[in-house]
């Protein structure tokens, strides 16, 4: 089992305007809790995530924002007084992946991880379906490096191969793709009066990067470029990165 809490931010391209162009995404902050079962095999992980939280000015996104931008000395976004109003948010979410081994020579392994991801609630509602290959050494300790949801999350846990000994050095690169089919999204749609955008209803995304794994510590980075989720976004295909460092005990 599993529990997190995640707080993520939304602004326009333009953060100077104290009034947002009306075509871009929405200022929208939203604070979320989620808890997790999770069933592993050696060859699938199947999860089942409910996730629970609160879009709006209680998520607390003006402060948090604009309280690191006076800390690093960059102009502060003027347009959170439009930001959406106060909302309870949740969903559910159902994920399967597969482990699949392609080759192996010399202690090195290449394997792939097909997944499938559906999710339901008044947050979002969307259905996935992608996979990674990856390739290097004691692939069997977990189904990829985990990554913020949506996109295609690995396992947030790590266990080494009981065949490897516990001092061994675990890596692997890998690169795959995901493609989801979106029906609503709180934070592009909006709430009430406070109109947001039109989401577009196939988004996908490409994700490389490296995990390595040692003595019960795991460091992995996962770069994601996005393309674009709502009609008249501006700046073409996103990139973020996501680095994550995971403790065994």
């Amino acid at each position: 089992w599993g529990a997190s809490l995640n707080h993520a931010i939304f602004t326009p391209q333009d953060i100077r305007a104290a009034q947002p162009d009306p075509r871009d995404r929405p200022y929208a902050g939203l604070l979320l809790g989620s808890f997790s079962l999770h069933r592993v095999t050696a060859s699938s992980l199947s999860t089942v995530e409910i996730q629970a939280g609160v879009l709006g000015p209680m998520a607390g996104g003006e402060q948090v924002q604009n309280n690191w931008h006076s800390l690093i000395g960059v102009r502060r976004a003027q347009g959170w007084s439009t930001q959406l109003p106060n909302r309870a948010v949740g969903a559910l979410v159902l994920d399967r992946k597969w482990r699949v081994p392609v080759a192996s020579w010399n202690g090195v392994e290449v394997e792939a991880v097909p997944t499938l991801t559906a999710a339901a609630g008044n947050l979002n509602i969307y259905g996935a379906a992608g996979g990674i290959l990856r390739f290097g050494q004691g692939l069997a300790g977990d189904f990829g490096p985990p990554r913020i949801r949506p996109s295609l999350a690995g396992s947030a846990f790590f266990q080494p191969p009981d065949d490897r000994p516990r001092d061994a050095l675990g890596w692997y690169v890998f690169g795959g793709a995901e493609a989801r089919a979106v029906a609503h999204d709180i934070t592009l749609a909006g709430v009430g009066v406070r109109r947001g955008v039109d989401a577009r209803p196939l988004v996908a995304d490409l994700t490389a990067g490296a995990a390595l794994t040692w003595r019960g510590v795991r460091l992995s980075y996962a770069q994601v470029w996005r393309t674009e989720e709502f009609y008249g976004q501006r700046g073409g295909m996103q990139v973020f990165g996501s680095l994550n460092l995971s403790f065994r005990f």
